[in-house]
């Protein structure tokens, strides 16, 4: 009986430690699979690059200019301006001191508010600035905002 306990303890035992290990090892496997990732990841991006910056060497800076452009087209800040006027133009520092432009938009009928918070310093690292055109149309003023070579 004595004998019986002891090889049922010394069974659970080591099925206990093979567990143990076995989930020890699906770990460590887990670990060497993201780490497998991340460097394959690294890799392209490094890769990638290397051959725009090659490239846009060859083309004399050609490509750059061309990635600002399409830039300035995207973020030129366009709303409905049937629904909504730009009523406001506000520069302050951020909770996080950093310079902001912030753009205030109410809709007509005053139940909306849109804000644009556009930071200046991120503008002048990139070597951008924002412009602020006014212009007469059908005797209404009409706004826009948009984000050009400095």
């Amino acid at each position: 009986m004595e004998n019986n306990d002891l090889n049922n303890k010394i069974m659970r035992n080591v099925r206990s430690r093979i567990v143990v290990s076995n989930l020890e090892k699906e770990e460590t496997m887990e670990k060497s699979k993201r780490k497998h990732i991340i460097s394959l990841c690294a890799t392209t991006i490094i890769l990638l690059s290397g051959s725009f910056l090659s490239v846009n060497a060859a083309t004399d800076g050609k490509l750059v200019e061309d990635i600002k452009e399409k830039y300035k087209e995207i973020i030129t800040i366009d709303y409905d301006q049937s629904k909504y006027k730009l009523t406001e133009t506000t520069e302050e520092k951020s909770p996080t001191g950093q310079n902001t432009v912030t753009y205030r938009m109410t809709s007509n009928d005053g139940q909306e508010e849109i804000y644009t918070i556009i930071l200046t310093e991120e503008l002048d690292k990139s070597n951008l600035k924002i412009k602020d055109n006014v212009k007469e149309e059908n005797e209404e003023e009409v706004r826009e905002l948009i984000i050009e070579d400095k």
